[in-house]
């Protein structure tokens, strides 16, 4: 049972160290420092299990063997001739017109045709 004289002591101590007020701060930078540790400590605690557990699955983890078609894939020397002489024409189209002078353009007296189908008057817009 608590004394009279334990609580006296108690009431001693409260007045001495804080002069008989409350404590009304809102930071207690002392809590707020062990609250994060005890936090960090349970997240790494966790992490640190969920890692174990998962190691250990995969530890004991059955390969199951992976079933591969083995059908063969025939060669066929008449397309793949083919296939070479395209790309030959296309790589000597390229190299002539790589190797030519420019595009011919065309002279001023020259119209397209295309310019006197979409326009009837001749290929001339009227100024509206």
């Amino acid at each position: 049972m608590i004394q009279k004289k334990d609580i006296l002591a108690f009431v001693h101590h409260i007045i001495r160290r804080q002069g008989g007020r409350s404590d009304k701060r809102l930071m207690h930078p002392e809590r707020e420092w062990f609250t994060g540790l005890a936090l960090m400590l349970i997240v790494g605690l966790c992490g640190s299990a969920y890692s174990a557990y998962f190691f250990f699955i995969q530890l004991n983890r059955v390969d199951t063997p992976i079933v591969v078609d083995t059908t063969a894939v025939y060669y066929q020397q008449s397309l793949v001739n083919d296939v070479l002489q395209t790309y030959r024409d296309r790589a000597n189209t390229f190299n002539a017109l790589r190797e030519s002078d420019g595009v011919a353009l065309p002279s001023q007296d020259q119209t397209s045709t295309a310019t006197q189908d979409a326009y009837p008057s001749g290929g001339a817009l009227r100024a509206q």
